[in-house]
């Protein structure tokens, strides 16, 4: 009777056994069941591709992932420099910013994401003024052709171009970089039309600033301007430096060439309405008076120079007052042939009547050492 009941009691164990291990086992091989998603990377562009959860092993285009089974998974993109997220296919649903979201209802699912083309832009730099130096770009080469240098980066790249003036130049400015270094060095993000201008002067340079210019008809400036030099003073830039209504660019303006005052010579200079106007003064030239060209010691030229006229609209206001500075360049590398503030000297007047006006408050400052104790000039009006 005994034994009977405990084979009874072991049937009924085994029994529940059973049970349990037949609803046990189905739920501990659904917990560990894992399903392979496989995605294909496409298109002319790249980027990177990030899931929610786990990693994704890439050979060539094709990634690989795991997760468990019935899981939701969440796959971010990330173009690459110059690249742009076109599409998914194979997604449950994909959002507006190109985020994929995925059920893993089954094993061995495909997904697709496409990107678009690397953008690839031309920089171009353009060098000028009298004097001579190079750029250099942190990445890449230029291809020069004349003063222009070109090469091509991804969009969005950014590089750094660095200077060097050559043995008788010295740098003076960039426009178009992003921003400019306390050494000198231009740093700039490609974009569509990247153009980048340096400018190089001569070895010496002269600089007349001027706090107090007018557009008025009534308020015009004269200066006129004399070249004691054994040196031609060549015009190099000319730049609003402040406003009484707006801010300007502060974008040096280049002048022309006929801004050059040839060594020997006396120029008149007017600043009137929105334009800056150069007159050689060829009726004050002494007929008999003879002077050099350029540099060389042999040949005469007797040819007077036009007037010639720079408009500063862009960065003046009609009827109102500014600040300004305009500089020229020589190209001797002797300190007793080139340009400074004792050899280039300036009278400036104001006034439509007689007798005019003097203009006070200008300076001229250099980049010589014939100042006292060997330093630059920095000479007031």
């Amino acid at each position: 009777m005994k034994n009977r009941k405990v084979k009874k009691w072991l049937s009924v164990r085994v029994i529940v056994l059973v049970l349990l291990l037949a609803v046990m086992i189905p739920l501990v091989a659904r917990a560990v069941a894992t399903y392979t998603v496989y995605i294909t990377m496409s298109g002319t562009g790249g980027g990177t591709i990030i899931p929610s959860s786990g990693t994704i092993t890439w050979s060539g285009n094709t990634g690989t992932t795991t997760d468990n089974a019935s899981s939701m998974v969440v796959f971010f993109v990330n173009p690459s420099l110059g690249s742009t997220f076109l599409s998914w296919s194979g997604c449950d649903y994909v959002s507006d910013n190109g985020t994929c979201t995925l059920s893993l209802t089954s094993d061995n699912k495909s997904l697709t994401v496409n990107f678009g083309g690397t953008s690839v832009y031309t920089l171009t730099v353009n060098k000028s003024g009298f004097g001579t130096g190079t750029v250099v770009p942190s990445v890449g080469t230029l291809t020069w052709s004349g003063n222009t240098g070109t090469a091509s980066y991804n969009a969005g790249q950014t590089l750094v171009l660095y200077q060097t003036p050559g043995s008788t130049s010295k740098f003076s400015y960039w426009t178009g970089c992003d921003s400019v270094s306390d050494n000198g060095t231009c740093s700039v993000t490609m974009r569509p039309n990247t153009v980048i201008n340096i400018r190089f002067t001569g070895y010496h340079n002269v600089v007349y600033s001027f706090p107090y210019l007018h557009t008025a008809d009534s308020a015009v400036v004269y200066c006129v301007v004399s070249n004691f030099a054994t040196d031609n003073a060549t015009g190099d830039s000319f730049t609003v430096m402040s406003n009484q209504q707006q801010i300007p660019t502060q974008t040096p303006y280049n002048l022309p060439t006929a801004f050059t005052i040839k060594r020997g010579r006396t120029a008149r200079l007017t600043f009137n309405n929105q334009q800056v106007t150069i007159d050689n003064m060829s009726l004050l030239t002494i007929n008999n008076y003879k002077y050099l060209s350029d540099n060389s010691t042999t040949g005469d030229n007797t040819t007077s120079d036009n007037t010639t006229t720079l408009s500063i609209a862009g960065d003046t206001c009609v009827n109102c007052s500014y600040g300004a500075k305009i500089s020229w360049t020589s190209a001797s590398a002797t300190m007793t042939s080139g340009i400074d503030c004792r050899s280039l000297v300036m009278a400036c007047f104001q006034g439509t009547t007689l007798p005019k006006r003097n203009l006070a408050g200008y300076l001229c400052s250099d980049d010589s050492v014939s100042g006292p104790h060997n330093r630059p000039n920095l000479i007031g009006y």
